[in-house]
């Protein structure tokens, strides 16, 4: 059965390019593009002898842990493919060659393919941007991301030749890593003021294809209404990711008379969700 250990033992995520003469680990929040190297064996029993080889298959996942939403599996290495460890350029592309081994079990570089017989210098593109291939354009902003900042589980699974393995259920030849994926700085992305009988006075957003990486574009006002005075005011603010908001932000408002006003806000009665704050003043306008 094949097995897969975790970071504990050996250290899952590297700087892209780890697999080259200068090595760089790192932490999560993980950020730009990853080597993803782990730790396998598959051991097996033959006439109660029990022996240990390479494994003969490897898949990653990834998996945001706050939608269900799934990224893969993607098929990497495939044996007998590549041949056992020797000092071939290819070959240090799919076993670490700062941790040389020369028995099982070996240090794999999961996020290389093997296609048509070549190994394939790749790595996970955390900001890759929706609709590109592996290696296409970042993404700008967080609604661009094909992996949104966010909570994830990466997972490695290991076959043998008679596909025993990769059960994430029972993690017998699996074993997965939690992680945070974190590229963007957060902004507001849209923001609505109600009034006390819950009808919309301003509403206004930022478009989701920003002008660069550094623009949003223009800011579209859908509604601007007068307020009514003497009438409580609510505020819906929507963040372009998850955020604290047990943190209460103290918003200023500019009335058309150009008369600002700055609230001191408490959490209103309605449900919010890890990147939407409902968010209601104490006093009246």
């Amino acid at each position: 059965m094949p097995i897969v250990w975790g970071s504990a033992t050996a250290h899952w995520f590297w700087r892209s390019g780890s697999e080259g003469q200068t090595v760089q680990e790192v932490q999560s929040p993980l950020w730009g593009k990853i080597d993803i190297r782990t730790y396998c064996q598959d051991r097996q029993t033959s006439g109660g002898v029990n022996t240990t080889s390479g494994i003969y298959r490897l898949e990653w996942l990834v998996r945001n842990r706050n939608t269900g939403t799934a990224y893969g599996p993607y098929q990497t290495t495939v044996f007998p493919q590549v041949q056992p460890p020797n000092n071939g350029a290819p070959v240090l592309l799919v076993y670490d060659r700062h941790n040389y081994r020369t028995v099982s079990p070996f240090y794999y570089w999961v996020t290389n393919p093997i296609i048509n017989n070549q190994v394939e210098d790749r790595y996970w593109n955390t900001k890759l941007r929706q609709g590109e291939d592996w290696n296409g354009l970042d993404a700008r902003i967080n609604a661009e991301a094909y992996f949104p900042d966010c909570n994830y589980r990466v997972w490695v699974m290991a076959y043998d030749i008679l596909n025993n393995g990769g059960d994430t259920l029972n993690r017998q030849g699996a074993e997965d890593e939690d992680i945070i994926i974190d590229n963007f700085k957060p902004y507001v992305t849209r923001v609505q003021i109600e009034q006390e009988d819950r009808s919309v006075k301003y509403q206004a957003h930022w478009p989701t294809t920003p002008q660069s990486d550094y623009d949003l574009g223009q800011l579209i006002i859908d509604k601007d209404d007068d307020c009514k005075v003497g009438k409580l005011l609510t505020f819906l603010i929507e963040f372009s990711e998850d955020m604290k908001t047990d943190v209460l932000p103290t918003l200023q408002v500019q009335f058309p008379n150009r008369c600002s006003k700055t609230f001191n806000l408490s959490i209103d009665i309605r449900n919010n969700l890890d990147n939407i704050l409902w968010l209601r003043n104490n006093k009246e306008v």
